[in-house]
């Protein structure tokens, strides 16, 4: 069935002087059917044919001097500007309104590092990659060249190396008495020499401390020891570092508010990340306010002013790295890190006695949920005490040397 309120809109689209092959485009745009814009344009055309000898006959009349009420294409011009003006009210106001309500970046940011310091548990997981490259002259069991030959006519040394982490994990201090925590982590090296990997749990239950390692590729069979067996250490025997100064925590966070390290670059349009809308900001790092920020948060902590070899040590760390463009997702509503990511690129030159070069890049990523949740955590009953564990793990890596260097003995005497 036709609609009735669309054909007096083309009706009077059509009086108004708005072309069907306009009005044909304007209708298929805004998701009319093809059939039902066809059919609606040919019943209020026919109107029009209609209504054609009643105008004429009331222009005769106008014509001839006869009073005459306000023509109705008079009257829809009045109702068009008075239509046009109320829209640009409302579409100004609610620009205006827009404009007022939005947040702004840097209270978001703010109001989320207030949130963080607030929680009480949270989940996360990512990824940690470096990819290094090391070029320096090749010393051979680091003895000095012969004499006579300069360190510019050794062959240099290019190697390669490639860390990957990816890691999950939670923590909850909801129970003061008894805090949780679990972190999975899965780590693999790739260099000239080979490629070295593994992974491994740690767990926290109170004042217990859980491990074990998994799946280890390229160690040596002393390690085996270490694998698939939770071994447990006592923090209750391990010395703890008294806690920060409530004073000096609230003068990190001044000192953080106000500090210019960090900028918002860009902002995005807000994102749907894992069912929850989120604000999307581009960050910008300032070096040298991340270096006077750590200069200031250190001389907080340790309540020592840093001395200048401290000071020229940082600047010569600060020298050697940039950092990329970081971006960071916030829960629109809770203002709290939903995700995190960032990178440099470090490009360090004289390392070693006779210099060389160690550049490459590190990227990584966080993400955060679960917040303020209980972690369900249960001690494995099957662990042994750390110290057992090492000692054996020792006397297997003592013997496994031991008896390689007899057989490299005996093979030698022969």
């Amino acid at each position: 069935m036709i609609n009735e309120e669309l054909i007096v809109y083309i009706h009077n689209q059509l009086q108004n002087g708005v072309s069907p092959e306009n009005l044909r485009s304007i209708l298929l745009a805004q998701g009319w059917s093809k059939a039902d814009t066809e059919a609606a344009l040919s019943l209020a055309m026919g109107s029009d044919k209609e209504a054609a000898p009643a105008k004429s006959m009331a222009g005769a009349r106008l014509a001839s001097g006869a009073s005459a009420e306000p023509s109705g294409s008079h009257k829809r011009l009045i109702m068009g500007v008075l239509i046009g003006l109320l829209v640009l009210l409302i579409l100004g106001g609610g620009a205006w309104g827009y404009t007022a309500y939005r947040e702004a970046p840097a209270q978001v940011l703010l109001a989320s590092l207030r949130n963080v310091a607030g929680l009480k548990s949270v989940s996360y997981d990512g990824s940690v990659n470096l990819a290094a490259t090391y070029e320096a002259p090749q010393l051979q069991f680091l003895q000095l060249p012969a004499e006579g030959v300069s360190p510019e006519s050794i062959l240099p040394k290019r190697e390669q190396a490639v860390i990957n982490l990816n890691f999950k994990g939670a923590a909850d201090n909801l129970d003061p008495v008894l805090p949780k925590s679990r972190f999975e982590g899965e780590v693999n090296f790739e260099s000239p020499q080979g490629i070295l990997g593994g992974s491994g749990e740690v767990m926290v239950r109170g004042k217990k401390l859980y491990f074990r390692l998994l799946n280890l590729t390229g160690m040596g069979e002393a390690f085996k020891v270490l694998t698939n067996k939770w071994a447990a250490v006592d923090l209750g025997e391990v010395p703890q570092e008294n806690e920060v100064d409530p004073e000096k925590t609230r003068a990190l966070r001044a000192l953080f508010s106000r500090s210019r390290f960090v900028s918002v670059t860009k902002t995005f349009s807000v994102e749907n990340l894992n069912g929850i809308e989120a604000y999307h900001y581009e960050l910008t790092f300032n070096k040298e306010g991340l270096k006077n920020f750590y200069i200031e948060a250190s001389e907080v902590v340790s309540e020592e002013t840093m001395s200048a070899e401290q000071r020229q040590m940082l600047d010569d760390i600060y020298t050697n790295f940039e950092f990329q463009p970081a971006e960071i997702w916030i829960d629109k509503k809770e203002k709290l890190p939903l995700r995190l990511r960032m990178g440099l690129n470090f490009n360090e030159t004289g390392v070693g006695a006779y210099g060389g070069k160690f550049t490459g890049s590190f990227t990584a990523e966080f993400n955060f949920k679960d917040f303020n949740l209980p972690l369900n955590l249960t001690a494995p009953a099957e662990a042994r005490p750390a110290k057992e564990v090492f000692k054996e793990f020792i006397n297997l890596y003592l013997t496994s040397k031991l008896m390689q260097i007899s057989s490299s003995t005996a093979s030698s005497t022969h």
